[in-house]
């Protein structure tokens, strides 16, 4: 029953202007929100009738107020009034919302809900996407406040990409609910946020009375009394009419609802006792499942409904079904049955459903569970509860979590009845938990979980206490420390003793993530690392993949790389084995950084391409943002400044749209890092981007005072550099900066750059050098900020180079100037050279001006290049240094053979090297032979491999085979599957379809490709051009070190001239620009 819609024209004009905006390809979204009875259905009917005469096609769903639809239910009416049919999905779609569409055994990935959740959505959101290709779509979906979580969530997903979807969404909900439930509030505001809200007023005396006319003649004078008693609502005032038209009085002080009831009233007695049974069944009521509640006929039962349609109180939906003109008629309805009536209707409807279901009947575990719970103590409490768990249980496995947990909740309820078991009460709070903490309550989840525990404890149950502990920590909170949880895992652990080994190194790896950051870092890697030797044969794979994980968790960013290294591999091949590609993808996250750590360049950047190529395939921006970030991750590494920025913004676009919580961090550390790295342009450019990691942090004054202290000093503010470091109280809390910290440090105290930071330099290398060391090749800013930050060994050389072991500094920079040449690091290589000519200028041995001097003028061309103005400075300063004059000269007096040959010959066991007048002996050895194939072979790149394996073999290393045979034929079968997904999709002409099964389809290739070298046989995961490149670079510095001992410019000019990396190149005509 819609009133006339009067005194909406403003709403109605705002709609309309949705419906253009929807014809000129844009999408919308409109919420109508207001009391019972105040028109949004009236108002929704409207612009769904403008749709329709525009050519638009329309679409509706509403949620039941009455509980017992399925999850996802406004979807599903939606999707059967788009005409959507499962088998007529492409598979991946099919896969995801083939259940929402009655098809059974989808393989929805029960073991990452999260991940299958997001899957749905966007499968939702990419088949409107379709389907808005060809057509001009409407969706209404009604009564919000009653729908689902998962309902809500995917809606907000679909609102938040009508930017590039043209479809209109037309929402409704009570507001009244919302205000009184918080999170039901707090998401339908998130949903409001994306579009437009109307909410709906009370009308006015004028048009209360244009009301009245419309709905028929009627006296004047009973305007002012039907306004009085309706207060303006549409529905109480179309109440108040009928009613004056029986003869009736109003009676203002009884209210808008006693307008209904005294409708209800005047209703048959045998009709009422049949709609008070229909109220229990919810606002849509079929026929066939109201008759056999009933017990009675389907043709008497549909006579006395199309009866009662006459009154109002119904209207038919089709020959089958009917529903309430309005929600409150069911309410009133149900609100006036006594309560023993009332449960005896339940227990009837709860026996009908179940023989109608047994009957093949399409209903539902829940409808049947609430009816039995309902019908207590009519029913057996023990069969009530048999029946809720059951459903509850289904409820889970169709994603439905929300629902799953109202479900446990009344089975708590059923328990409390009976006398007390505590073992089957805690195994139903642990199960309403996991279902809280799946739909993402997470706080009701850890609240309930302590109550849990402390029932386990005063029960004397460590296993439960165990798992109560588990999952009040399944949410993974990055950088916070929750004492709580810390100490409910130590406590399980102690209660456990030596028993449940398993379950006790799950506890003791979760712990040992928990406590991170700490101030002590090496206690809860110590734990990390009982708890990996615990689990050491574990047998069951889950349980060691969850040690793995959280143990992992505890030693990333702060145990050494070499340890992380396999802990990440193993993560890797455990988690593709079981197919979890959310935890792959970590895997693969971890990976990326451990061997850009240690070095190992191809691995990192293998390591990139699969977390890439993950993320497309799990196809949601939640897994797909950090892929965006590690495009700037490489291109800040390189220097490539403006690739670095649209990464950035591309990642912060996406991370919007996924909402994951620990974006917001990681972006602001980037940016952080990339500032650092690319040199701040002005001072104002420092406090906006520290003040968005204020708050971050367990240890925010540390980590954004570090950050200030570098950024300051990078840009020669020397006082504000000082006044940052001196508020983090470094010193005293040393022990709480992990590598990358103290590398910040380091960083803030060598561009500063004063004798009096020996001292300090000295007290950061006794906490920070062996650290340091372990990531000589590169120091990252992982978890939080994806950066490359430099070698180790540059932050080491530089301290020791401040605290004046200058001997040891430029040994130390020599390293890192290689390890930043070996990764392409064109930036770092030049810091890294500029403070090793300073060192040498400072050190003053044989020949260490003529290499300081060549060193300087490779660091100013690339400053220069790169756009770094302030270690330009920094050059120039260092060259105009009266120290280098000597040096000057001395390259002066060679310049004119700068462009001459180079001669390297053998007789015997020595080596001649030649230059103009220079000759220098060398004895022969692997490192002369690969110089000289090298220089007899000017402007022609040659491969590592290929130097390396002239003479004694390379050690290629081997980590066993990449894949195991059951892992290979499980990506052997979806591979065939994908291959044929994506020739069907090419068939039917559908692109997007086709993107995404060739993006997993790429990405499964690749793996096994990976995997399997020739014929078939496993190929070793190995690192060979690294390790070669690793090995002839060395060896040739290390002759060019030799030659500078007899001729420091010859050695500069094979400096010069020789460029390493994965390829090698000798170009004698090569020069850096000289000083003036």
């Amino acid at each position: 029953m819609n009133a006339t819609l009067v005194g909406r024209d403003a709403e109605r004009a705002r709609l309309s202007r949705g419906l253009d905006a929807l014809c000129e390809g844009r999408g919308s979204l409109s919420v109508l929100c207001g009391e019972p009875g105040i028109g949004k259905t009236a108002l929704a009917d409207a612009i769904a009738a403008e749709a329709a005469r525009r050519g638009i096609h329309v679409a509706r769903g509403a949620a039941w107020d009455g509980g017992d639809a399925p999850a996802y239910w406004p979807w599903i009416e939606v999707l059967r009034g788009m005409q959507v049919h499962a088998g007529a999905l492409e598979p991946r779609l099919r896969q995801d919302l083939g259940p929402l569409l009655g098809e059974e055994g989808s393989d929805l990935s029960p073991g990452d809900p999260e991940l299958a959740c997001f899957r749905r959505f966007d499968a939702l959101r990419a088949l409107l996407s379709e389907r808005a290709r060809g057509e001009r779509w409407l969706l209404v979906l009604e009564d919000l406040h009653a729908a689902d979580r998962a309902s809500l969530l995917s809606l907000h997903y679909v609102a938040r990409s009508l930017r590039a979807l043209p479809v209109a969404l037309v929402a409704t909900h009570r507001d009244a609910e919302a205000r009184l439930d918080a999170e039901l509030g707090a998401l339908l505001a998130k949903i409001a946020r994306e579009g437009s809200v109307l909410e709906l007023a009370r009308l006015g005396r004028g048009e209360v009375a244009a009301l009245i006319a419309d709905l028929g003649p009627t006296d004047g004078h009973v305007v002012d009394e039907v306004f009085e008693a309706s207060g303006g609502n549409p529905l109480f005032v179309h109440e108040s009419v009928r009613l004056l038209r029986t003869g009736a009085r109003l009676r203002p002080s009884d209210g808008a609802v006693a307008l209904l009831r005294d409708r209800l009233a005047r209703l048959p007695a045998e009709d009422r006792a049949l709609l008070e049974l229909a109220a229990l069944l919810g606002r849509e009521i079929e026929t066939a499942a109201l008759a056999h509640a009933a017990g009675a006929s389907a043709d008497s039962v549909r006579a006395r409904l199309h009866l009662a349609a006459r009154t109002g109180v119904v209207e038919v939906v089709d020959p089958e079904r009917v529903r309430f003109a309005h929600a409150l008629f069911r309410q009133a309805l149900e609100e006036e049955i006594e309560p023993s009536r009332r449960a005896e209707l339940h227990a009837r409807i709860a026996e009908s459903l179940a023989e109608r279901q047994h009957a093949g009947a399409d209903v539902g575990d829940e409808a049947i569970a609430r009816h039995f719970a309902a019908a207590i103590p009519l029913v057996s409490p023990e069969r009530a509860l048999a029946v809720v768990l059951r459903a509850a249980e289904a409820l889970c496995a169709s994603l439905a979590f929300d629902r799953a947990s109202v479900l446990y909740t009344r089975a708590l309820e059923i328990l409390g009845r009976a006398p007390p078991e505590p073992a089957r009460v805690i195994d139903v709070e642990l199960k309403l938990a996991e279902a809280l903490a799946r739909a993402g309550r997470y706080d009701r989840a850890r609240e309930l979980c302590a109550r849990t525990a402390a029932r386990a404890r005063r029960h004397g149950d460590a296993e439960r206490l165990a798992q109560a502990a588990l999952l009040y920590g399944s949410e993974i909170r990055i950088a916070i420390v929750d004492p709580v949880l810390v100490a409910l895992l130590e406590e399980a652990e102690h209660a456990l003793g030596e028993a449940a080994p398993s379950l006790r190194a799950r506890l003791m790896a979760r712990r040992a993530a928990a406590l991170q950051p700490a101030d002590d870092p090496h206690v809860p890697m110590g734990i990390a690392r009982a708890a990996l030797a615990l689990a050491s044969d574990e047998r069951d794979p889950g349980t060691r993949l969850a040690v793995v994980t959280s143990a992992g968790a505890a030693l990333t960013n702060f145990g050494p790389p070499r340890e992380r290294l396999p802990l990440s591999r193993e993560l890797v091949a455990l988690a593709t084995r079981r197919n979890d590609l959310v935890l792959a993808q970590r895997g693969y996250g971890r990976l990326l950084i451990d061997a850009l750590e240690l070095g190992e360049i191809e691995e990192a950047r293998a390591a990139t391409e699969a977390f890439t190529r993950l993320g497309q395939a799990l196809g949601h921006a939640r897994w797909r943002w950090r892929s965006l970030l590690l495009r700037s991750t490489w291109a800040l590494l390189e220097g490539r400044w403006p690739d670095a920025e649209r990464a950035q913004a591309e990642a912060a676009a996406e991370a919007a749209r996924a909402e994951d919580p620990p974006a917001a961090l990681t972006l602001a550390m980037h940016r952080a890092m990339a500032l650092i790295a690319r040199e701040p342009a002005g001072a104002e450019q420092i406090a906006p981007v520290i003040a968005e990691l204020g708050g971050a942090f367990g240890h925010a004054d540390l980590v954004c005072g570090g950050l200030s202290a570098a950024l300051y000093a990078r840009m020669g503010h020397g006082d504000a550099a000082r006044r940052a470091l001196d508020g983090t109280s470094w010193p005293r809390r040393l022990r709480a900066f992990d590598a990358w910290g103290c590398a910040v440090l380091a960083s803030a105290l060598i561009d500063l750059d004063h004798p009096a930071l020996a001292g300090e330099a000295k007290v950061l290398l006794e906490r920070a050098e062996p650290e340091l060391l372990d990531r000589a090749a590169a120091v990252t800013s992982n978890p939080f900020g994806l950066t490359y930050d430099g070698p180790g060994a540059y932050f080491v050389g530089g301290l020791l180079g401040l605290a004046g072991e200058l001997d040891r500094a430029a040994a130390m920079l020599e390293d890192a100037v290689d390890a930043a040449e070996r990764m392409g690091a064109r930036p770092m290589a030049a810091r890294a050279s500029y403070l090793l000519a300073r060192a040498l200028v400072a050190r003053n041995a044989g020949g260490d001006r003529t290499r300081a001097l060549t060193l300087a003028r490779r660091a100013r061309a690339e400053a220069s290049a790169l756009g770094l103005a302030a270690l330009g400075a920094r050059v120039e300063a260092l060259l105009a240094d009266r120290s280098l004059a000597t040096a000057r000269v001395e390259d002066a007096a060679s310049a004119p053979l700068a462009g001459g040959a180079v001669e390297l010959t053998r007789a015997g066991e020595v080596w001649t090297l030649a230059r103009g007048s220079d000759r220098i002996l060398l004895k022969h050895s692997r490192a002369v032979e690969i110089l000289a194939r090298v220089l007899a072979c000017p402007g022609r790149p040659l491969h590592v491999l290929e130097l390396a394996g002239e003479g004694e073999p390379i050690d290629l290393g081997d980590a066993g085979p990449a894949l195991d045979a059951a892992a290979k034929q499980q990506y052997k079968r979806r591979i065939d599957e994908l291959r044929a997904e994506v020739a069907q999709a090419e068939a039917f002409a559908d692109p997007a379809r086709c993107d995404r099964a060739r993006a997993e389809l790429e990405f499964l290739e690749h793996e096994l490709s990976a995997a399997v070298g020739l014929g078939g046989r496993d190929r070793r995961t190995a690192a060979a051009t690294e390790r070669a490149r690793v090995n002839v670079q060395k060896r040739i510095r290390g002759v060019v070190r030799k030659v500078a001992e007899a001729s420091p410019a010859v050695a500069s000019h094979l400096e010069a001239s020789i460029r390493t990396g994965t390829f090698v190149v000798f170009n004698p005509d090569h020069g850096w620009a000289e000083d003036g």
